[in-house]
């Protein structure tokens, strides 16, 4: 991991941290006051709840549904891993862009 620092190597808190090519803030209180990724990581959350309760459905049908239930309990799992995946992505590109 490579962080970068002023030239004469200290830091001061709230500065730009640059790690691995990414820059990232240093104010902690910046982070947390970041109402976007709050939302975001609101929707990560209920995406993958969603996600998990579509797989619990199909892992109880199992074997016990006819076949186009199942495939529709499938597909439905499916687009929620989707979503999930877009939601998690969201979530990183704004944290990278964003540096909080």
């Amino acid at each position: 991991m490579l962080v970068s620092a002023l030239p004469n190597g200290s830091r001061s808190v709230g500065d730009d941290v640059t790690v691995d090519g990414g820059v990232y803030s240093d104010n902690i209180e910046a982070m947390k006051d970041c109402d976007q990724k709050n939302r975001l990581a609101q929707e990560y959350e209920s995406a993958t709840t969603q996600f998990s309760e579509a797989v619990k459905e199909l892992r109880r049908q199992m074997g016990t549904s006819l076949k186009e239930e199942y495939a529709r309990l499938d597909r439905a799992a499916n687009e929620a891993r989707v979503k999930s995946e877009h939601a998690r992505l969201a979530l990183e590109e704004h944290i990278a862009a964003h540096g909080c």
